[in-house]
C-alpha cells in the first residue's frame, strides 16, 4: 500500500470511530433522557422490515395533535396497525421508544 493509500485508510478508520463514538453518545443520552422523565402513549405499527436476526418496525404516535415516530427492532412479529406501548420524552417527543416486553 502506498503512503497516499495508508493515510487515506487512516483517516477512514478515525472517522467510523467517531461515528461509532457519536453514535453512541446519542443513545445514551436518549436512554438517560427517557428514564428520567417520560409519559407513555399507545403507537400504531405503521411498516414492518425483516431482517436477518430480527423484524424491525416503525411506528407512529400522536402527541398533542402532532405525528410523531421512531423505529424499533423486536424477534417478535409486529403486524401492520398493530398497537405497541411506547414511551417519550414531554419536551421533545422526537425523542421515544417503543416498550416491548417491558424493556
Amino acid at each position: 500500500m502506498t503512503k497516499k493509500g495508508t493515510i487515506i485508510s487512516y483517516l477512514l478508520g478515525i472517522a467510523l470511530i467517531v461515528l461509532f463514538i457519536t453514535f453512541y453518545n446519542n443513545k445514551k443520552k436518549k436512554e438517560k433522557l427517557l428514564n428520567a422523565e417520560n409519559k407513555q402513549t399507545i403507537g400504531i405499527v405503521i411498516k414492518t422490515v425483516k431482517t436477518k436476526r430480527s423484524r424491525d418496525f416503525k411506528y407512529e404516535f400522536y402527541v398533542s395533535g402532532q405525528t410523531y415516530d421512531g423505529w424499533a427492532k423486536n424477534y417478535n412479529y409486529f403486524n401492520l396497525n398493530d398497537t405497541v406501548n411506547v414511551i417519550y420524552y414531554p419536551k421533545n417527543p422526537k425523542i421515544n421508544k417503543a416498550v416491548i416486553d417491558g424493556r
